[in-house]
């Protein structure tokens, strides 16, 4: 009856642990898209910032820091 109550422990046991690591799997995973999402919103204001700088300028000089804004926070 030990041997067996020991059995029972250790599966239980394990069915913890993998629930755990499941868990800790998907906060990882929550985590990761969240600071995924965060990046893309800041380097959107940083590129929304980046334009409202060119419209001071005028002609080939606006449209080359428009272009380079674009190159540079990954826009088309």
């Amino acid at each position: 009856k030990e041997s067996k109550a020991g059995l029972v422990k250790g599966k239980a046991d394990a069915k913890v642990d993998r629930v755990v690591a499941d868990t800790r799997q998907d906060a990882a995973v929550k985590q990761s898209d969240a600071r995924q999402e965060a990046s893309v919103e800041k380097r959107d204001a940083d590129y929304k910032v980046a334009l409202e700088k060119c419209d001071v300028l005028a002609g080939a000089v606006k449209d080359s820091c428009v272009s380079a804004a674009k190159v540079q926070y990954g826009k088309s």
